[in-house]
């Protein structure tokens, strides 16, 4: 009676166990992430002037002290090829940085979502050479 009753327990917990392993396996693995103001990102003034600076949430003044600056991303779309957009970024709840606001050419600023996306066909764009490439040691220029 005894080995029985330590067969279900055994049998219970092991079921218990691959439960939890099920569950942990299918939950969001988050890695860290640098924040925007760890990594050094390319700006550029209303005034068309680009510098290399370390990154910051929103905008920022040029050297000037009168003009606004923005960061500067190069994307590339598998079909339409590469492209510039203006982006801003902003701290969470948790901290964390997140894409904010976009701009593509001299247009408006819209709404952004965590991905950037090809302004004519809106598929997912790749990492160009860019500002995240300059954060990494040798990625991009």
């Amino acid at each position: 009676m005894a080995i029985v009753s330590l067969a279900c327990a055994v049998a219970v917990a092991g079921g218990v166990y691959f439960a939890w392993r099920q569950y942990r396996r299918d939950s969001a693995q988050v890695g860290r992430q640098r924040a925007v103001t760890d990594q050094t990102f390319t700006w550029e003034c209303d005034t068309g002037e680009r510098f290399t600076a370390p990154g910051a949430y929103g905008s920022r003044t040029c050297d000037d002290g009168t003009h606004r600056a923005d960061i500067v991303l190069r994307r590339t779309c598998p079909e339409h090829g590469p492209f510039e957009c203006y982006v801003r970024y902003h701290q969470d709840a948790m901290g964390l940085s997140r894409l904010s606001e976009i701009r593509f050419a001299k247009g408006e600023w819209q709404p952004a979502t965590d991905s950037i996306r090809c302004p004519i066909c809106k598929r997912p764009a790749q990492v160009g050479d860019d500002i995240f490439s300059a954060g990494r040691p040798g990625a991009g220029k």
